[in-house]
């Protein structure tokens, strides 16, 4: 991963919320991210339970601690991606964690409209996600979407969603009307950045085609955690987690 971030990337993610990258990592780079990816859903995986791990239908939907790969955790640390996210933050960016959003084929669930700082619950919201491609993402297969420029609205008030892989979903009486839907198509190593409190969700994968989707994230290293909203994330967590039987043990 070699491509340095523009001016005009971090000019369209600030006013939008997020900004499409095309090709970060190059198809060498996805078919060896790829492999290690799929080694550690075939083995690594089997250690996740609870909240770090969602099936549908005996499949992996979602992975909340691929970082545990410690390929991955190169790659999030690395200072090809560290120099990436600088400009985004406009600070000395610090690694939180990574993700797998596999969301199989056929199967693969729906991700209801949230913000990701209703659940980092981070001050001020400097953070970002990196969202990369392994698969072809569209609207056929589930491809996120945004509500463009939702990000300058702050923190929304949430509510419990009960749904696998993304604990909160946006309370229905929020207005978004002044915020238009966008969804990017994306190839594999094509990139989204976008910002910790912009909306944004996804659909059901009713398509013969998976949308895998690997996340590195990170936060500003200014920016301190709300340890009283974190008490509080945890205890709702908590009462989902056992609402659905994945109570660790």
């Amino acid at each position: 991963m070699t491509k340095a971030t523009t001016a005009e990337q971090v000019a369209h993610y600030r006013k939008h919320g997020w900004v499409k990258v095309n090709t970060l990592f190059d198809p060498s780079e996805i078919e060896v991210a790829i492999s290690h990816v799929e080694r550690f859903v075939n083995s690594g995986a089997d250690e996740l339970q609870g909240r770090h791990i969602n099936r549908v239908d005996g499949e992996i939907n979602s992975i909340h601690r691929l970082q545990d790969d410690s390929w991955v955790d190169g790659v999030l640390h690395s200072k090809e991606m560290l120099e990436f996210a600088r400009p985004f933050l406009d600070d000395e960016p610090v690694p939180r964690k990574c993700e797998l959003f596999a969301k199989p084929a056929r199967i693969g669930m729906p991700s209801p409209p949230h913000q990701d700082n209703y659940l980092f619950c981070i001050l001020g919201g400097n953070a970002i996600t990196v969202w990369v491609a392994l698969d072809p993402a569209g609207e056929d297969n589930g491809a996120l979407y945004y509500r463009d420029g939702s990000h300058l609205a702050g923190l929304l008030p949430h509510v419990k969603s009960f749904a696998p892989g993304t604990s909160q979903r946006l309370d229905d009486d929020v207005d978004l009307s002044k915020y238009p839907p966008v969804m990017p198509e994306l190839q594999p190593g094509d990139a989204l950045v976008h910002h910790s409190e912009i909306v944004h969700g996804s659909q059901a994968n009713t398509s013969d085609n998976p949308r895998r989707g690997w996340t590195l994230q990170y936060k500003a290293a200014s920016a301190e955690y709300d340890t009283a909203r974190i008490a509080q994330y945890e205890s709702d967590l908590a009462e989902q987690l056992e609402a659905r039987g994945q109570a660790e043990q």
